[in-house]
């Protein structure tokens, strides 16, 4: 086994028993597979965020406190729960197979040649020329869902607050906080 880089076509055994790399042709191959499998990562990568996103949405349209029009179009809770177990079962295949790309590649990588980690690199970058922005793009969308979620929840439980507050009991005059400082109670959060 090489320690440092060295560069050959002649791999011979390849990562699995009985994958023998002698001929140029399957070096070529082989190459361009380590490079179409680092661009299938990027694709995996945005396809889970773009998952990420869906769930969030479905999420904050049956939020707990959501309306109660939202409620009723999600046909029951039996409905939410499988889609709810698809979602984790597709998220987890899918890291799986991530995992799993990402770790053949690297041992792919750590035989030291150079001819495979120039394939390999080329094809990160090349996934990453057409994906990465995609996918950082869908990553703020995350980002953005999620904190409109929390200030949703935030705004409901103020809102829920004030309604168990009969007018008059323990309200604090209206007048000794700024009007920049008294919550809305109007605010509703729609995404």
């Amino acid at each position: 086994m090489h320690m440092t880089f060295w560069f050959s076509p002649d791999l011979g055994t390849f990562l699995f028993e009985g994958f023998n790399v002698k001929t140029t042709r399957a070096f070529t191959a082989t190459c361009v597979g380590l490079a179409a499998m680092t661009v299938f990562l990027e694709i995996l990568k945005f396809w889970r965020m773009k998952a990420k996103q869906k769930a969030q949405l479905r999420q904050s349209r049956t939020a707990p406190g959501g309306s109660e029009t939202s409620a009723l179009l999600t046909n029951s809770r039996l409905r939410g729960k499988v889609e709810r177990i698809l979602h984790v079962t597709s998220e987890v295949v899918m890291y799986f197979t991530q995992e799993a790309i990402n770790w053949i590649v690297m041992l792919a990588v750590m035989g030291y040649n150079g001819y495979i980690f120039l394939s390999v690199v080329a094809g990160a970058g090349l996934g990453y020329a057409l994906f990465g922005e995609s996918t950082a793009h869908a990553k703020i969308q995350n980002v953005k869902m999620k904190a409109a979620m929390i200030s949703c929840g935030e705004c409901q439980v103020k809102d829920e607050a004030d309604e168990e507050n009969a007018p008059g009991q323990s309200d604090p005059p209206a007048e000794s906080q700024p009007d920049s400082m008294v919550p809305s109670t109007s605010t509703h959060c729609h995404l």
